[in-house]
């Protein structure tokens, strides 16, 4: 790695270590417990004033982390990219949902997101927000993987099919970050000034949890032995932690207008993870 490059790095890293204790001492504040806490009012923002206000204290913390590193960035001249998500809608659209549509979270978590949306912007130092959904990879805890272990040990699983969304693979979601990088920054086809801003990026195409999870098991069983049956069921049956939006579908159009990446389906995704 080139000296100059390291050093800047270290700088960066320095600076938003020492901007982040600083917050964290003088807000006694410990990140690593929001988690729990988000679980356990996660449905508050469903029953009054009062919770509300009680969600909107628990998410505000939450987005001075993103405006911290936002001022350092802007400090230092360097862009910023965050990552957002579907959460600061409230699912209540039957059509993809543009950047420009008014955010309305239902959970602690989906406001503490916009919040940290509007943390950046505030700012103005040069950003890019990515909004994205449905996020699945061969590693980690999420629905794909979820899917593979249980359908291993049990003979049904039950699987919400009224909430809709694009599943959207980390692959995927690296592949569009690293072109739009190359853009602005290798070859500069693109002035920073001209693109920053909210952008929203997942895979194309629409499903349920229900038939999503179907793909899953067809795929595993075309590998490995064995058999699990599917039965759909509503929202309304399955009993969660977090409120989650009901649609979930993000308009790409802007993504695609702006750096001219061409939006892959939801299932050569799938296919080509493997």
């Amino acid at each position: 790695m080139n000296k100059g490059i390291w050093v800047m790095k270290e700088l960066i890293k320095q600076n938003l270590i020492t901007a982040l204790n600083q917050y964290l001492k003088e807000n006694s504040l410990h990140l690593e417990a929001f988690p729990a806490i988000e679980i356990e009012h996660a449905k508050d923002l469903q029953h009054g004033d009062f919770a509300s206000n009680i969600a909107m204290v628990l998410a505000k913390p939450l987005s001075k982390p993103p405006r911290i590193i936002a001022e350092e960035a802007k400090a230092l001249n360097i862009p910023l990219i965050h990552f957002s998500t579907d959460f600061v809608f409230d699912g209540k659209k039957s059509t993809p949902y543009l950047e420009t549509d008014r955010p309305s979270p239902i959970s602690v978590y989906g406001l503490s997101k916009l919040e940290g949306e509007k943390s950046i912007q505030k700012v103005d130092g040069d950003y890019l927000i990515f909004r994205t959904a449905w996020v699945y990879s061969r590693q980690g805890n999420n629905f794909r993987n979820t899917i593979r272990q249980l359908a291993k040990k049990r003979p049904k699983l039950n699987i919400i099919n009224d909430q809709v969304g694009s599943p959207t693979t980390t692959t995927y979601i690296s592949l569009v970050l690293k072109k739009v990088i190359e853009l602005l920054f290798r070859e500069k086809e693109i002035p920073f000034q001209e693109c920053k801003g909210i952008y929203h990026l997942t895979c194309g195409g629409t499903c349920s949890w229900y038939d999503f999870a179907e793909v899953i098991i067809k795929d595993l069983f075309q590998h490995e032995e064995g058999h699990c049956t599917l039965n759909p069921i509503s929202t309304k049956d399955y009993t969660t932690a977090a409120t989650r939006p009901k649609y979930s579908v993000l308009n790409n159009q802007k993504l695609t207008q702006v750096f001219g990446l061409e939006q892959r389906e939801w299932q050569d995704c799938f296919q080509e993870m493997g």
